[in-house]
Order: C-alpha cells, then structure tokens, then sequence
C-alpha cells in the first residue's frame, strides 16, 4: 500500500495572516519561514492524527482489492475521483462509479462495492489498483487543529536557530498534543 499527495491544500486551515498575529510579525520579510512551519505543522498533525486537513487530493495505491471495504487514509473523504485498477488480462480499466460506494461516515472512510456487486479481479502484479480521491477537514471544522498549529508554528519560530533537519520531529511531544486526541484515529 501507498499513499501519493497529488494536490495539497490550496489553503492551510491555519493561515499565514493568523500566524503572523500569532507571532506579532507585521512585515514580510519572513513569510516563508512561517509558511514552511505552517506545512510542517499540518503535515505532522496530519501524521500524528490519520486524518487530512485542508482540501486536497490523494491517491491510494494497492496491489488488488480487498475481499470488503477499503479503507482510504485521510479523514474526512469527501469524494472519490476514480478507480483505475489493471483487470485479470493486465489491461487498465477505470471502475465506473455506479459499481462503488463511498462510506465517509465511518472513520477512517471507506470505499465498498455497490449494493449486490463484488470487486472485479486484478491483475497479478504490484499496484494494480488506484483510488484516487478528495479529503480533508475545512478550517472552521479543526479549530482545536488550529491551536496545535498556532502553538506547534511559535514554538518552532522561536526555537529555528536551534533546530535542523526536520525540524518538526525535533520539537518533543507536549501537553498541548492534547489539542489533537479527539482527532486520532485508532
């Protein structure tokens, strides 16, 4: 299994302009500094979580489908784009969407076949299977995400002279992860 970010967030659930109030910055000078910390600190609530926040695009790579449901990583999924999967001759097939459904409730979201259908067969080779989809809580949704955010963007701001490589994995888990628990997926 393997998961490809095809289009990341657009738009962060916690912005530049509200980091930098955060941080009480007024000029530009550091913008990019700030906006690298701001995909950093999603990514790693995104890690620690299970779920996406910020609409984006992913796309789940398997090497045949499962006997039920497929659990599609990223939390909440709000549309599948397409199944492309290689049929029993090896020749690539996009599944038509009226043979699956989407399951967004449960967590983490799942594809299962449509009512009375079953998955067809694949080919027997690696990545033979493709689900492409949309996921990811809108900002309004996270504010508590948001607060990990702000706190998880400062505290690496204020320490960045002190830490490299990736930086993020550097700062140690703190009580405001916390912030986070009631998104964890199990």
């Amino acid at each position: 299994m393997s998961i490809k970010l095809i289009t990341p967030p657009a738009v962060e659930v916690f912005s530049l302009a509200e980091a930098k109030i955060a941080l009480r910055k007024e000029t530009d000078e550091e913008d990019a500094l700030i906006t690298m910390l701001i995909s950093a600190a999603r990514k790693q609530a995104e890690h620690i979580t299970g779920r996406a926040f910020g609409a984006q695009t992913r796309e789940l790579i398997i090497d045949a489908f499962p006997d039920d449901e497929i659990l599609l990583p990223g939390s909440p999924v709000t549309s599948i784009t397409s199944v492309i999967y290689a049929d029993d001759t090896g020749a690539t097939q996009t599944l038509d969407s009226a043979a699956y459904v989407l399951d967004p409730d449960y967590v983490p979201s799942s594809l299962l076949p449509a009512a009375g259908l079953s998955w067809p067969g694949t080919y027997d080779t690696a990545n033979a299977v493709r689900v492409r989809y949309d996921c990811g809580h809108v900002a309004a949704d996270v504010p508590d995400v948001k607060v990990w955010m702000q706190i998880t963007v400062c505290t690496l701001f204020a320490q960045r002279e002190g830490l490299s490589g990736n930086a993020i994995s550097a700062v140690p888990r703190q009580a405001w992860d916390a912030y986070l628990d009631p998104y964890i997926i199990y």
